[in-house]
């Protein structure tokens, strides 16, 4: 039963992601950013770095948009250092 319950929540950060993705081509920046961060905190309790990357692009972006540069360019730079593990 344990286990059940485990791989119930094992996928939610990327639900949370795809979500967020949808409301960000919708325009719906709020629910983006939203769905976003709970694709990061997701994916940071389940240890998974690549996720927590694109967790963090998909709000940098969304802060780019909304003219908050400095914390956009935190996150933006967190993810491009996650990318780069993975990538190089």
């Amino acid at each position: 039963k344990l286990r059940f319950n485990l791989n119930k929540h094992n996928g939610l950060g990327n639900t949370y992601y795809n979500l967020a993705a949808s409301y960000q081509k919708l325009g719906r920046l709020d629910d983006a950013y939203n769905a976003f961060w709970e694709s990061k905190k997701s994916a940071e309790a389940q240890d998974k770095p690549i996720l927590i990357a694109y967790a963090d692009l998909g709000l940098g972006q969304l802060l780019l948009v909304k003219s908050k540069y400095l914390q956009a360019d935190k996150l933006l730079n967190d993810a491009e250092e996650l990318f780069k593990q993975f990538f190089n």
